[in-house]
């Protein structure tokens, strides 16, 4: 943003006001798009949570959504990988690729857990 010695002070608090609302609105956009992993990822853990603790340890079944809460409050103690790498620019669709990740990892834990549970257990 390049400010011009002439531009009045509205100008320039819109010029402020845009490149903040451009970057609210790719965070905002990342955030609304992966949260529907996110969920993916909270159901696969109520699944093995049903599966292994609510019978063996006796616990009562917990919602999705409290499972999501777990995850984000596990989550904020573990190091973030975007904090190692902060000094690369990095694409904006490059940012999807832990989520799909994640994603990924989380299903396939599920079905393994889903063959512990059927034909060991």
């Amino acid at each position: 943003m390049k400010i011009e010695k002439d531009e009045s002070l509205f100008e320039i608090f819109a010029k402020l006001v845009g490149v903040f609302m451009l970057g609210a609105g790719y965070f905002a956009l990342l955030l609304l798009s992966s949260l529907p992993f996110s969920l993916i990822g909270a159901w696969a853990r109520v699944k093995m949570w049903d599966w292994f603790v609510v019978p063996y340890l006796h616990l009562p079944h917990i919602s999705i959504w409290v499972m999501y809460g777990l995850t984000l409050l596990i989550g904020s103690f573990s190091d973030s990988p975007s904090e190692k790498q902060s000094n690369e620019k990095k694409k904006f669709f490059a940012m999807y690729v832990p989520v799909l990740a994640r994603t990924a990892m989380n299903l396939i834990a599920l079905l393994l857990a889903y063959f512990v549970h059927t034909y060991i257990l």
